[in-house]
């Protein structure tokens, strides 16, 4: 089971989220958006805020990325700081995004340094924002980081493969991929957007499970007690699960 989504920035224009809803790939629409926040220790995109409040006025759950510049390690701690005030991102969101391009791994001092810089980023924005972020890199980035990728095993990761599905290639130690970009050849004016072209993501599971992992509170399904009245037991559980029955617990208890 995948969900479909998109990933977009400044350069899709302006965006016509209804028709990004409506927009149909494989026989499903776009259940997500990934949005470029921030770039380096300064830049910030100009249509961030706008398109975030717009996915999330049609129902798409949001998520934003950081892209790296690890020519500058020393920089980590005031790009961690741009992302976190840019992005907004909190509970029911996608887990911030590290996006490592290729490059910039090629601009650090050295593939150690680049893998460094990725944990210094990642560790400040988790202390920020209470979870781990998710990793971009592509099978090209894994291969400039050689052997000192394996100093990045243990986080989620969104791959960037046009070629072949990620599921078989997965770097020893990683995680199953959470999220894969697969073309970057989606049909802009089918999907509302001003470019000729506009990416496509799958996330890997069903819509249920991406609410799970936008779930920051809950990160796995709270254990059922069945002594417990099983209307509320159901509640709880579905709560776990689509970060949506809370009110509806709240409201039996008050009846």
């Amino acid at each position: 089971m995948k969900t479909l989504g998109v990933d977009v920035s400044h350069h899709q224009g302006v965006i016509d989220w209804l028709a990004l809803t409506r927009f149909r790939y494989a026989d499903k629409s776009p259940r997500f958006a990934i949005h470029k926040a921030t770039e380096g220790a300064t830049y910030q995109d100009r249509r961030y805020a706008d398109n975030r409040s717009e996915a999330r006025r049609h129902g798409l759950t949001w998520g934003a990325y950081h892209i790296i510049r690890l020519d500058t390690p020393e920089d980590m701690d005031a790009e961690a700081a741009n992302f976190v005030e840019q992005a907004q991102l909190g509970d029911g969101d996608i887990p911030p995004v590290c996006d490592i391009e290729t490059q910039w791994i090629d601009a650090a001092p050295g593939p150690a340094a680049a893998v460094q810089g990725i944990r210094i980023w990642c560790d400040i924005v988790k202390a920020d924002l209470g979870v781990e972020p998710i990793l971009y890199l592509s099978p090209r980035g894994l291969r400039h980081l050689g052997d000192h990728a394996a100093g990045l095993a243990g986080y989620r990761l969104w791959i960037c493969d046009y070629d072949d599905d990620p599921t078989d290639e997965m770097p020893e130690g990683f995680r199953e991929w959470a999220l894969w970009q697969f073309t970057s050849k989606g049909d802009g004016a089918a999907a509302g957007v001003e470019s000729t072209h506009i990416d496509l993501d799958w996330f890997n599971g069903s819509e249920i499970e991406l609410l799970r992992l936008a779930d920051w509170s809950r990160a796995t399904p709270a254990p059922i007690d069945p002594s417990a009245d099983p209307v509320l037991a159901f509640a709880e559980w579905l709560f776990a699960d689509r970060c949506v029955a809370r009110e509806l617990v709240d409201r039996y208890e008050s009846e």
